[in-house]
């Protein structure tokens, strides 16, 4: 068994036996190999996280907008070590309120107890440690100052 078919099974194990795998990598990371049911690297748009049940991902700036979705996003970082000497990190990964793995095994140990509400929990308090501003209404706002600044159209209260 491969080890994105090990993934798959775990992933069907927590949303159902019509789990899809897909792909997307990082431009600069080139193809990557895999047994994936599709290959959405020449896809052009981000958006196409908002069809996704779940995210496996590195250190990908990916998991910030992800996590406003409160969905499943499970960092997978084999390199961890090597990546915290080289790079380092602001905040330390592990408080970032992800699951960290650092092996296939450890990945699908994660997603095999997933927990949705303490998950929850995580991104709200990381959230808020990060201040967000995040109300569900960046739109509607953005569109009320436009009308203000542009065209002079304030409300009256």
């Amino acid at each position: 068994m491969s080890r994105c078919q090990g993934v798959k099974r775990a992933f069907e194990r927590l949303g159902g036996s019509n789990a899809v795998m897909a792909k997307r990598g990082h431009y600069f990371s080139g193809r990557q190999q895999g047994s994936f049911d599709m290959d959405l690297d020449d896809y052009p748009d981000m958006q196409l996280l908002l069809a996704a049940d779940a995210v496996i991902t590195d250190y990908s700036s990916v998991i910030w907008d992800y996590s406003f979705t409160y969905r499943p996003c499970f960092l997978f970082a084999p390199d961890l070590a090597k990546y915290e000497v080289d790079r380092g990190f602001d905040v330390d990964i592990h408080e970032w309120g992800f699951p960290v793995c650092e092996s296939n095994e450890e990945l699908i140990a994660a997603i095999d107890k997933f927990d949705e509400r303490g998950f929850r929990s995580a991104m709200e308090t990381h959230h808020a440690q990060l201040g967000s501003f995040e109300k569900g209404h960046a739109c509607e706002t953005v569109a009320k100052l436009i009308e203000t600044h542009c065209f002079g159209n304030e409300e009256k209260e």
